[in-house]
């Protein structure tokens, strides 16, 4: 609108599934051993069924895959274009603009959009120790002679 800019994108995925593997990693009676085993065929237990198997390793089941449904605010920007009085300066343009904003999902770890093979999409949805993408701030200044 005249000198003013303002550009917004938001991004959704519905239905996407992420496999938590950090949880299953970090899960205390995932810890394999034989005692673990021993203790999810005890009556009374607390530890899921199908969690261990004979030798204690854990097994993978679907208590670690989580809903990996979002909308995020992927891009925000703000622009204003002043058209200073000054020899030989026609304009300046002022810029502040954030990427990764906000994240809108009911998954437990740092961000459903993920992938172990970093940018690859040939992996996604495996949450394994995976950096979750940046938010951004920017600002900056055009200047117009």
């Amino acid at each position: 609108y005249k000198d003013l800019e303002f550009r917004m994108q938001w991004d959704a995925t519905q239905g996407f599934d992420v496999f938590n593997w950090n949880n299953r990693n970090a899960d205390r009676h995932g810890r394999a051993s034989s005692f673990a085993y021993g203790r999810e065929l005890e009556s009374g237990s607390t530890i899921q069924k199908g969690t261990a198997d004979a030798n204690g390793r854990l097994l993978l089941t679907d208590a670690y895959i989580e809903d990996g449904s979002f909308v995020k605010l992927r891009e925000l920007s703000l622009a204003y274009t002043i058209r200073p009085d000054v020899i030989g300066l026609r304009s300046v343009r002022l810029r502040l603009a954030g990427r990764n904003l906000l994240s809108f999902d009911d998954y437990s770890g740092y961000d459903p959009e993920v992938s172990i093979a970093g940018r690859s999409t040939g992996v996604s949805g495996f949450d394994f120790g995976a950096v979750p993408i940046p938010r951004q701030y920017s600002f900056g200044a055009t200047f117009t002679f």
